[in-house]
């Protein structure tokens, strides 16, 4: 149930003991039930390009495609076991493209089966799931399961807090990329969390999964191997050496590795070799323009939908065609590819978000593309001109975590030339974000807070502050931005200054 304040939206979720959960909310958490009827709907789905470097859909964990990962177990005594508290809060915490999405399926899929009620949290499902349909349907605590957890932060964070103080028992298990999570200090906004880290790939993961290549015919190049330990060498063998090479500092070497072992060559070869197949299309130049743009975005996790990426696109080039045209052109010459276009419901993304890391970096260098200039400027620009249209679009977000997300690369750098690149990169698009926003009028104090915060970082006091106040003059009731700012004045000695912000945050 949902009612709207003044200027503020409320979900209201009854216990069904008299007990209500209310919370502040920009928008409803919405989930999909794995009910079983939704899980006999997905067994009878087309499964993806699972060992070809795409993530699993629910017809992959189905027909169990996965292999069996070590930490499953733990994971999930953890939160069935007699013996435990009545809240538990699991996370998965790995790189990406090293197997966290896949675990968390698998385990959200057993605990469905077992009877448990879960449910995935899905940021654009339509759905009317209450609280109080849990109570009444289910004798066991709910099991809420959002991937991407570090993205989704405030959200769980508030709904957490709000379930444990109505008293309504409930389990969390989550996934996350490593760094960003601990690096944003998420653990300490959500008590009694327990992580479960998936580290080096051990010779029984490696075993259960060319056991699963086997069975399902898709050994690719291991095929030429004779024996069964052979493979399993050869793929310990890739993924040490991916551990090896620099070139992942930001990801997972499990990925890359069945790659490699697949189709018998290095990783970033393979890609170039994709990119450079598809260049010589007869529409080549606009099959990379598509993908350039939406391997930009899905580099970090992120999604376009078909209005913001179509306008980007157009801003790009006049020759595009109609978007029907375009999207069956992607659809069509580029299906089965590394880079192919993977569409969840109104959401566009690449394969994968590492294929897609490693191709922008030779968009740029073998292909000449200027990312900041030739496809973040487009892509901002159009995500602006959609939220005149939808001021609570999702995309909105891209605003200010794509400038952050670049910030967490640079922190996670080769070296200091890749640190300094990167570094660049963030502070371009914080200077894209702001130009955009202002462009278009649109009242967004985060930004300006990020903005702010980052010319703190470099000593430039006098234009954070001035950022600082164009935040609070869009949103004065945005607490952040002045808590913030008066942590700054603070520590540059302006206390009076300090005190009053502070006074301000704690009203707003």
């Amino acid at each position: 149930m949902e009612i709207s304040g003044k200027d503020i939206k409320y979900s209201i979720f009854n216990t069904g003991d008299n007990n209500t959960i209310i919370f502040n909310r920009q928008h409803q958490l919405n989930f999909i039930e794995l009910s079983a009827e939704q899980r006999e709907k997905y067994r009878k789905g087309s499964p993806d390009a699972f060992y070809d470097g795409a993530q699993p859909n629910w017809a992959n964990i189905a027909k169990q495609d996965d292999a069996p990962r070590d930490i499953y177990k733990e994971i999930h005594t953890y939160l069935t076991g007699a013996d435990g508290p009545g809240y538990r809060n699991a996370i998965i915490l790995a790189p990406s493209g090293e197997g966290k999405t896949t675990l968390l399926m698998r385990l959200a899929w057993d605990l469905a089966e077992a009877d448990h009620p879960v449910f995935w949290y899905d940021e654009i499902a339509e759905s009317d799931f209450t609280l109080q349909e849990v109570e009444r349907q289910f004798e066991k605590p709910p099991i809420l399961c959002f991937d991407d957890a570090h993205l989704h932060l405030e959200d769980i964070a508030k709904l957490v807090k709000s379930l444990r103080r109505e008293g309504l028992p409930f389990y969390t298990l989550m996934a996350a990329r490593r760094f960003e999570w601990r690096s944003l200090n998420e653990t300490s906004q959500i008590s009694g969390l327990r992580e479960f880290t998936i580290t080096k790939l051990s010779y029984e993961e490696a075993d259960a999964i060319i056991k699963r290549l086997e069975e399902r015919n898709y050994l690719g190049a291991l095929e030429k191997l004779d024996s069964h330990e052979e493979r399993i060498r050869r793929l310990l063998d890739r993924y040490e050496n991916a551990m090896n090479r620099d070139t992942w500092a930001a990801d997972g070497q499990l990925l890359p590795a069945m790659l490699e072992v697949h189709h018998d060559g290095d990783f970033q070869r393979i890609v170039l070799s994709v990119l450079e197949d598809v260049k010589k299309h007869e529409k080549g130049d606009l099959l990379l323009d598509c993908y350039a743009l939406l391997a930009a975005v899905h580099r970090f996790g992120f999604w376009l939908g078909r209005e913001v990426f179509f306008k980007a696109l157009t801003s790009r080039r006049d020759d595009t065609g109609s978007m029907i045209s375009v999207m069956q052109l992607l659809r069509t010459d580029l299906d089965g590819e590394l880079i192919e276009l993977k569409e969840s419901g109104p959401r566009l993304m690449t394969r994968h978000a590492i294929i897609a890391r490693v191709a922008c970096t030779l968009l740029a260098e073998r292909f000449g593309y200027d990312l900041t200039e030739g496809v973040y400027a487009p892509l901002l620009e159009a995500v602006a001109a959609r939220c005149d249209e939808n001021p609570k679009t999702p995309e909105r977000k891209l605003l200010t975590m794509l400038p952050l997300a670049y910030e967490q690369d640079a922190k996670q750098a080769r070296d200091e030339k890749e640190r300094q690149h990167l570094n660049d990169l963030a502070r371009a698009l914080h200077q894209e974000a702001l130009g955009v926003i202002q462009r278009h009028k649109l009242q967004d104090a985060v930004v300006y807070q990020v903005a702010a915060l980052r010319a703190k970082r470099d000593k430039r006091f006098d234009e954070a502050r001035k950022l600082f106040q164009r935040g609070v003059q869009a949103d004065p009731n945005h607490a952040p931005s002045l808590q913030a700012w008066a942590l700054m004045e603070k520590d540059l000695k302006r206390f009076d200054e300090a005190r009053q912000l502070f006074q301000r945050g704690v009203q707003a």
